[in-house]
């Protein structure tokens, strides 16, 4: 789930923010 999230994330700023808040 985290490698292929990572992809996507890196493409939306936003997700950036809240997955990681997310995962954390």
């Amino acid at each position: 789930k985290q490698g292929f999230a990572v992809t996507d994330v890196e493409n939306d700023p936003v997700w950036n923010t809240t997955h990681m808040e997310r995962v954390l």
